[in-house]
């Protein structure tokens, strides 16, 4: 992966990229919060930023079959640092979750408004991937392919990133419409990206017949955003 060197700090262009997707969802998020009324203290976004990396951690060891002797120094290692997007998904809600009881507010309308700032900071970072030559997919000699680690294969990075800029493009319609439950437009465009994308990539977990896994639940999930959406709408019309 190309690396950045910064002093004895040596940094991989995928690391740079989610640093500055980072910065870019708190400084945002915290702009569209005050804005929206809601003032939360700072404490929140660090406690996401860090359940969410936790998340994506703890995922990618599982993922990739890490014996339970081995799993403690993979979690706790720092040079290794797979990030697993699910996981990431998981941790950073239940932060949210967990800070929204703590101050007796909603933790849906923090998720509503931080929905698009949520999702540029996934397309940076999974440009970032691409950049690194990270998250690959599978190999693949079709017209888009690129070169990565000595063989064509699908850009599946610049496929997820694709998906969250249109699904970004979708949440910022949702909320120029103030359409209400714009949280479940963000888990719909998320479940979109994993029923895509899942397919193209290199470590899947595959069942009978060929079916990805990963693809079923983004489908269940994806059925469930899409049925509370309607309810909304009927509710409010």
């Amino acid at each position: 992966m190309p690396l950045v060197s910064l002093g004895p700090l040596r940094m991989s262009t995928a690391g740079l990229l989610t640093m500055a997707a980072l910065v870019v969802w708190w400084w945002w998020g915290e702009r569209r919060l005050i804005a929206r009324g809601v003032q939360l203290p700072d404490w929140v976004f660090m406690v996401t930023i860090v359940a969410t990396w936790m998340g994506a951690r703890i995922w990618a060891v599982i993922a990739a079959d890490t014996p339970v002797s081995m799993m403690w120094e993979q979690l706790s290692s720092l040079r290794i640092l797979d990030f697993a997007w699910p996981g990431a998904v998981i941790g950073g809600w239940l932060a949210l979750w967990w800070s929204a009881r703590k101050l007796s507010t909603d933790w849906r309308e923090w998720l509503s408004i931080l929905a698009m700032p949520t999702l540029l900071a996934f397309a940076l970072s999974a440009f970032g991937s691409f950049w690194s030559g990270a998250d690959a997919g599978r190999s693949w000699d079709g017209p888009l392919a690129v070169e990565m680690l000595g063989t064509l294969r699908h850009p599946v990075q610049l496929y997820e990133s694709a998906v969250y800029l249109i699904g970004f493009g979708w949440c910022w319609w949702v909320d120029r419409q103030r359409i209400q439950g714009g949280w479940w437009h963000l888990v719909a465009v998320i479940a979109v990206n994993v029923l895509l994308v899942a397919a193209f990539r290199e470590q899947v977990v595959v069942l009978s017949g060929g079916i990805v896994l990963a693809q079923v639940i983004a489908l269940l999930v994806l059925i469930v955003a899409i049925e509370r959406v309607m309810m909304l709408r009927r509710a409010t019309s």
